[in-house]
């Protein structure tokens, strides 16, 4: 479908203003110092070839015949670290397909580059892509255009504001310039609820709505889970269809509609693609762990095939959260810029991103095969103008809406050791004397002492034992008592951080910490809020600190959730 009508204005983007030109003696200079750094580890070039891009200057160099390129991996760290003195170098020996080698350097003055440059494009105006999105412009100054059908899901990785965000944009803004809103719907999770307001106004023309899910931006977790759950129902629907209609694909399912071997007069109707984008993956396999995990992995595996495509990204990338699972099911893997060579492979399973610039320097890897390239820049104003055009152009269209399948919930413990752990511990009471075994007077009391001192006598505490509890509270060292509520999605993690934030000192200064968890109801989802409290505390605590755990019921809290913390200071009290 190629209906003009429906397709936003160029000009509602900014145009490129500034190309950021090179002086030839910086180009000169570069050039030469590395040839000069090559040469002491007896490489010398028969060949240069240099290409100046947005971001980094690529010298190219071909050795002199009979000089064995994969000789020089043993030198790589050592060369990039002789070229320090121009930043983060990156070395490529071989370079795939060559006997050649190349050192990429960044530039002193980097060019900004503006999604307009991309979609303007050659490559992106004649694509013959099915799902074409603009990534960026690459060390080979070409603009790189993606076909997401092909992909067919994309996994971003990289650390906190390097232009993951970014990313996603310039890709929605893509296929809004080049799909109808009925060729392709999004479904938007932004656990964060900052990054995809704007297209809120085009939730009638591009958005799928979820039954009984007032949010046309998803940001609940428990909204999340439906919302995956209600895709994967979609999905066994669309091949249950294809069953029926002895097709392979939605694409060849939509062409016997075109070609009219099947008759919408008997119900048939194309099938539109449904992009699911996730920003901050990490956050929501930390809070509800397998709930998230097992449809994300269903429909990673079979979505594609009847136009479900999914694009997740993560700051947090180690293999708890990026598993293996999820590789298999993304070839097609993003890095941008992180802090260490493991962080690197576990997305990329190469070295390489620890390497990379930041705003937009990104790594595009494609079933091992890597490219580099400057991601493309979209600004929100611009944002704001495509959405307000679409939506003012295009207001006879009707939400697609996604019913809500009748599912059994994925946290119910499905063991006995799991359920007896967590349903059937014993409660341990402190004794009623404990106000002659603990001084009171040694806290620095953040929260209400009464209030604390009655849930511990009167409630004890569940699964922390006593030979913990009483050596923490009487001693003689600076402890610290807080506590926090939470109510809605994400309540106990959010009552803990509520309790730690309310601590005066630095988590690097605690020695021991004791968290105990109070709800008035204790279900199996309870059960897994508590499973990614614990997770949390593992990955953000530091290592230093010894930390315990419990759980108690409290039929008197009017709240969804209470935590009280006991923190030990590592310095004593003067």
């Amino acid at each position: 479908m190629d209906d003009s009508r429906h397709k936003p204005l160029i000009e509602l983007l900014e145009k490129q203003s500034y190309h950021g030109s090179m002086s030839d003696e910086e180009f000169k200079c570069v050039r030469y110092s590395i040839l000069g750094v090559l040469k002491r580890y007896g490489i010398e070039a028969d060949k240069v070839d240099t290409i100046i891009s947005p971001s980094v200057i690529t010298i190219e160099i071909i050795p002199q015949q009979g000089y064995k390129v994969f000789k020089i991996r043993k030198y790589i760290d050592d060369i990039e670290r002789d070229l320090e003195e121009y930043g983060l170098c990156r070395m490529i020996a071989p370079l795939p397909g060559k006997n050649a080698l190349a050192v990429e350097v960044p530039r002193s003055k980097r060019r900004m580059v503006y999604l307009r440059e991309a979609l303007e494009s050659k490559e992106f105006q004649e694509s013959k892509a099915e799902l074409p999105i603009a990534l960026g412009i690459s060390t080979e100054n070409k603009p790189i255009i993606s076909d997401l059908r092909q992909m067919p899901h994309l996994l971003i990785g990289g650390a906190t504001g390097m232009g993951k965000s970014v990313l996603l944009n310039s890709i929605i803004v893509s296929l809004l310039f080049r799909k109808s809103p009925e060729e392709v719907k999004f479904m938007l999770i932004d656990p964060k609820m900052v990054d995809f307001g704007h297209y809120s106004k085009i939730k009638e023309q591009y958005l799928v709505k979820i039954e009984g899910i007032d949010e046309d931006i998803i940001s609940s977790p428990e909204h999340v889970i439906t919302a995956l759950n209600s895709l994967c129902s979609e999905m066994d629907r669309r091949y249950e269809l294809l069953k029926k209609t002895f097709c392979r694909s939605d694409q060849e399912y939509n062409q016997k509609l075109e070609e009219k071997k099947l008759s919408t007069t008997h119900g048939y109707k194309p099938l539109s693609y449904i992009i699911v984008v996730i920003d901050e993956f990490a956050d929501l396999i930390i809070a509800h762990g397998k709930a998230i995990e097992i449809p994300i992995a269903r429909l990673a595996q079979k979505g594609h095939a009847v136009g479900i495509h999914l694009i997740i990204t993560t700051q947090k990338t180690s293999s708890d959260v990026i598993t293996g699972i999820l590789k298999a099911n993304f070839p097609v893997r993003i890095a941008f810029k992180v802090q260490t060579f493991a962080d690197s492979r576990t997305i990329l399973d190469m070295t390489g991103a620890q390497l990379l610039l930041d705003r937009g320097d990104m790594l595009v890897s494609n079933n091992g095969i890597s490219s580099r390239v400057q991601g493309a820049f979209i600004d929100e104003p611009e944002i704001e103008r495509v959405c307000d055009w679409i939506a003012h152009n295009n207001s006879d269209y009707k939400p697609s809406v996604l019913s809500v399948p009748s599912i059994p919930e994925v946290d119910t413990p499905t063991n006995d050791w799991e359920r007896n752990t967590f349903l059937e511990v014993p409660k341990m009471i402190v004794p009623s004397d404990i106000d002659n075994i603990i001084n009171w007077n040694n806290y620095h009391i953040l929260g209400d002492i009464e209030e604390i001192k009655n849930i511990v006598h009167t409630h004890g505490i569940i699964n922390i034992d006593i030979g913990d509890i009483i050596p923490t509270l009487s001693t003689t060292n600076a402890n610290y008592v807080t506590s926090g509520i939470g109510v809605g999605p994400n309540r106990i993690l959010t009552a803990l951080n509520h309790a730690i934030d309310q601590l005066p000192v630095e988590l690097q200064d605690i020695e021991k910490m004791i968290v105990n968890v109070w709800t008035s109801e204790f279900k199996p989802v309870v059960m897994s809020e508590i499973k990614a409290m614990v997770k949390r505390l593992e990955y953000t605590l530091p290592e230093e600190i010894n930390f315990i755990w419990g759980v108690a019921i409290d039929s008197d809290i009017n709240e969804d959730i209470k935590i009280t913390l006991i923190a030990v200071n590592r310095h004593k009290l003067c």
